[in-house]
């Protein structure tokens, strides 16, 4: 009975041990190089980006948000929500450091995987504002 009751305490920790909760998953938890998607070099500074995100914004209805570092202007993130849910492991986080040249160096990352097409098109919105993903479709498949 012992034995029993010793192998089921053992397994029910190894279930425990093994399963991986996104509960609690922090900003700060998503900036590893596990969940790195990218690194990207864009053609704008921070007062570009946001004007970009803003028009993006009123005419496609979703934008990523921008946010600059208090303490260190150089440096800001975007966040793009991928569904409602809105939590960390729901997000793509885009850490931004802005060099003297005028450009943004741009790293992705995402707690889920297959990040790289919302990646992707988070970059666009800042290069072509107010182009939306429906525009993008071809004639043949609107309706």
């Amino acid at each position: 009975m012992k034995y029993k009751l010793g192998l089921s305490l053992c397994i029910g920790l190894l279930l425990g041990a093994c399963s991986t909760t996104t509960e609690g998953l922090r900003q700060s938890d998503l900036r590893q190089a596990t969940y790195l998607v990218g690194e990207y070099k864009i053609a704008a500074n921070f007062p570009e980006i946001q004007k970009a995100l803003f028009q993006h914004q009123a005419a496609c209805g979703k934008a990523a948000v921008f946010r600059m570092d208090e303490r260190q202007a150089s440096y800001g993130t975007l966040r793009y929500a991928r569904n409602e849910d809105g939590g960390w492991e729901n997000t793509i986080l885009f850490e931004l450091t802005q060099l003297a040249s005028g450009s943004t160096v741009v790293q992705a990352y995402s707690y889920r995987p297959g990040g790289l097409t919302q990646v992707q098109e988070v970059l666009a919105s800042i290069r072509a504002p107010g182009v939306c993903e429906h525009d993008a479709e071809p004639e043949s498949k609107k309706e």
